[in-house]
């Protein structure tokens, strides 16, 4: 395993404090919840390594987080803004991800999806680490895939 869940943790953690000034924890397990609206943000990476960084979250937890990254306390923020910011995440968190990658990784822009998402993968992947996360009751799940 090239990145550890450890390692994974550490960074998403710091990203979370850093930009939204929230503590989050680790879960040791997937929550047992009814299914929601998932929204879902992708990072790709190609070069020395090749894979994709995926966060996944309810389309509710995606406006909270939302309104943190445009500082909207109890103010709607409309779809797109949603995407924007859940762009805007998992791309920083990207970032912290590739410096734990070898050098000569090149990461996409990303790309975001709500609802079912059947063709944004990277074909013929293995897990690197995947990762659930809490924070004053949302959830989040992060997995790090490689391409075979």
């Amino acid at each position: 395993m090239l990145v550890s869940e450890n390692l994974l943790f550490q960074a998403v953690e710091q990203v979370f404090l850093s930009v939204l000034s929230l503590p989050i924890q680790r879960l040791v397990q997937a929550p047992n919840s009814a299914p929601f609206q998932e929204i879902t943000s992708v990072v790709k990476f190609s070069g020395s390594w090749e894979g994709a960084l995926v966060l996944k979250m309810s389309l509710d937890d995606a406006r909270s987080i939302a309104r943190l990254i445009f500082d909207r306390k109890e103010k709607a923020v409309v779809l797109d803004e949603v995407q924007d910011a859940l762009g805007e995440l998992v791309n920083t968190l990207s970032g912290s991800v590739r410096g734990l990658l070898p050098l000569g990784v090149h990461s996409s822009l990303p790309l975001v999806f709500c609802g079912e998402v059947e063709n944004w993968q990277v074909p013929q992947v293995v897990l690197e680490a995947g990762l659930w996360f809490e924070w004053e009751g949302s959830v989040l799940s992060l997995t790090l895939v490689q391409k075979k």
